[in-house]
This record gives structure tokens, C-alpha cells and sequence, in this order.
């Protein structure tokens, strides 16, 4: 019997912190672990969310195929 494989909708929901700023809404965020991933705020939430800065913690949702991208989904508090 084949392991159970990642469908389509799971993502991997994770928090951190907003590293560095890019042109166009686009971050890099680095995670608890050390990682850092290359976030982009979701479209539905660009007018709410605006511009972040440098040192924000926000959460990100990221896909199990590429664990080097993320969508930014919420500011956490």
C-alpha cells in the first residue's frame, strides 16, 4: 500500500518574520527554524494588509511542493 499523498488543497500553515522588503509586494520571510521563504501577500488581502515592514511576524501558507514560496495569508498581532 503507496503512503498517503499530498492532495492539491493541504498547505503548511507556518509564522514568521518579514526579513527583507521587494518591489511589488513581495517578501522575504524567515521562519522560526531559520529558514527563509519568498512570500507574496495574497490578492484578496492586499488592500487590507497594505505595505509591511521589516520585523512584522505574519503567517504564511505554504505548499508541500514548493517549500521555498508562500502566500502571506494574515499580520499577526
Amino acid at each position: 500500500m503507496k503512503p498517503s499523498m499530498w492532495t492539491k488543497n493541504e498547505t503548511i500553515l507556518v509564522t514568521g518574520t518579514v526579513s527583507e522588503i521587494h518591489p511589488n509586494l513581495k517578501y522575504w520571510v524567515e521562519l522560526p527554524n531559520g529558514h527563509v521563504v519568498h512570500g507574496h501577500v495574497a490578492r484578496k488581502l492586499r488592500d487590507v494588509l497594505g505595505g509591511l515592514a521589516v520585523g512584522e511576524r505574519v503567517q504564511l501558507e505554504i505548499s508541500p511542493f514548493d517549500l521555498g514560496r508562500g502566500r502571506i495569508l494574515s499580520r499577526e498581532g
